[in-house]
């Protein structure tokens, strides 16, 4: 009543219309009153029930809640389970394969060097290059004596062991395969001895000539048999030559018996002929490594030889 008397005089308003809008209002707040003591909210297992004006509206369960990605574009956290990655991404479970950041280790240039096998390796190069140095000079000798005895022979020996020389180991090895009808050792042998002739050869002659005249003379007024003066008195005299030709020989043997693996003959050239073929850089320095050291302290050994041979001259 002192609101719609305040109406009346403050706002200048009939009592007529002050009235009418009062009992309008008084309705509203009567038929909102009835609507909601007929609503119910009710919930059975988590489903939600609204009943409004003689209606009922059923809500199943709560949406779930979706991580959005942060505007500076973080990544989700990273969850690992037994060696796998699992990235999730905007509600999208992406999951990499088990091992997935394993990566193969490659064995280091000294575990290949060596590693498994060597032993075996090193025994094939060194039974091939001793085979072929001790064959070499088993024919080396003998022909290096004929030269320096036959001037009309010398020519042509050393010829022949020229030529040898001359023609390309991959070649060589690919004429006695079929020749010899085997592949493997024999022609890696064959081939080797070849390649070793020719500096023991000519230093055999070479150290033969070299021998001062008048010493033959003399061992032949002491009753010496030509062949007795060759044995006794120069081949000692020529043996620091003719070990410096088997010295070369051994050498380039160490180092042309890395090409026999193509055939199957074993040696470190098995280890680069499969780093050729595999692009393995480390697998080629653990073939070439090891024959190149081997060939060093071939060459140190013969040089420590021709040593005591020195002193040993020098003694008598």
């Amino acid at each position: 009543m002192i609101a719609m008397n305040a109406a009346a005089e403050l706002d200048g308003q009939g009592f007529a219309s002050i009235a009418r809008a009062w009992l309008a209002c008084r309705s509203a707040d009567a038929a909102g009153a009835a609507s909601s003591a007929t609503t119910a909210k009710g919930r059975v297992d988590g489903s939600a029930v609204h009943a409004s004006n003689g209606k009922s509206h059923c809500r199943t369960g709560a949406p779930s809640a979706v991580a959005a990605p942060d505007a500076a574009g973080a990544s989700a956290p990273r969850a690992r389970v037994d060696g796998a990655a699992v990235h999730p991404t905007h509600g999208a479970d992406t999951g990499a394969g088990i091992g997935a950041d394993a990566k193969p280790q490659r064995d280091g240039l000294w575990a290949k060097t060596f590693g498994n096998g060597f032993t075996t390796l090193a025994r094939q190069h060194l039974l091939l290059v001793t085979l072929a140095v001790l064959l070499g000079c088993a024919l080396g000798i003998p022909l290096g004596i004929v030269a320096a005895l036959a001037p009309r022979l010398r020519q042509a020996v050393l010829a022949l062991a020229g030529v040898l020389q001359t023609v390309p180991s991959l070649a060589l090895l690919a004429i006695l395969i079929p020749l010899l009808g085997r592949i493997g050792t024999v022609p890696a042998l064959v081939a080797l001895c070849a390649y070793a002739l020719l500096p023991i050869v000519r230093n055999t002659c070479t150290g033969l000539l070299q021998v001062p005249p008048g010493l033959r003379t003399a061992a032949l007024a002491l009753g010496l048999t030509r062949r007795q003066a060759l044995v006794a008195v120069e081949l000692p005299l020529a043996a620091p030559v003719i070990l410096a030709g088997v010295k070369t020989a051994a050498v380039m043997s160490v180092g042309t018996a890395t090409i026999a693996a193509f055939i199957g003959a074993g040696g470190f050239g098995e280890r680069i002929t499969t780093g050729l073929a595999l692009n393995d850089n480390d697998m080629l320095l653990a073939g070439a490594i090891p024959a190149a050291l081997l060939a060093l302290l071939t060459q140190a050994g013969f040089d420590l030889c021709e040593r005591w041979l020195e002193r040993r001259r020098a003694r008598r």
